[in-house]
């Protein structure tokens, strides 16, 4: 049943993110899609804390320690490639900072509804089970690319699969700064 919870509530995401308020802010570039993802890290959060889920304790700033630090270097050069490599556009700057707005609220509301509410909820049979059960759903969730005409499945296959080892590694990142905020 909690699976089916789960698996319901990331549905009831999408549907956030794909149908609400779409539209209202259709003339400027990214503000419908940061307003959909700001509705889905508020409606997490309010769920962390109505379900007195665990994980609210990585709701605070990351603790800075040895192996913080070294978690997050590590993960640095993924994050310095994907912000400067040669696919990047060269855009206006008030259309890229609109962009880098609906790029945080991307990490943050997947992260506070994937690693706050099912990671929180999992964590109750157990760490490994919370890690792997949140970052399997966080990686389907992302089959809503490839519905529709977009349909590829070896896309799809290869784009779950790497979600899955990012899902994976946010974990780490979020259980070893304990804060929700580092991943």
């Amino acid at each position: 049943r909690r699976w089916a919870g789960l698996v319901g509530l990331s549905f009831g995401a999408l549907l956030i993110l794909d149908y609400f308020p779409s539209g209202v802010f259709g003339d400027i570039p990214y503000v419908s899609s940061t307003i959909n993802y700001a509705i889905t890290a508020g409606v997490a959060y309010v769920l962390v804390i109505l379900l007195g889920s665990p994980s609210l304790q990585y709701f605070r700033l990351p603790r800075i320690h040895v192996k913080s630090l070294l978690v997050l270097v590590l993960v640095s050069p993924m994050i310095f490639h994907s912000v400067t490599h040669e696919d990047l556009e060269s855009k206006k700057l008030s259309e890229a900072i609109l962009g880098i707005i609906f790029l945080l609220s991307i990490g943050i509301g997947e992260e506070i509804f994937s690693r706050g509410v099912i990671f929180g909820v999992l964590r109750r049979f157990g760490q490994w089970r919370a890690i792997f059960g949140s970052s399997l759903l966080f990686a389907l969730m992302h089959l809503n690319l490839y519905t529709g005409k977009n349909w590829d499945a070896w896309q799809a296959y290869a784009h779950v699969w790497s979600t899955f080892g990012f899902g994976v590694l946010m974990c780490a990142v979020m259980i070893t700064t304990r804060s929700i905020w580092a991943s």
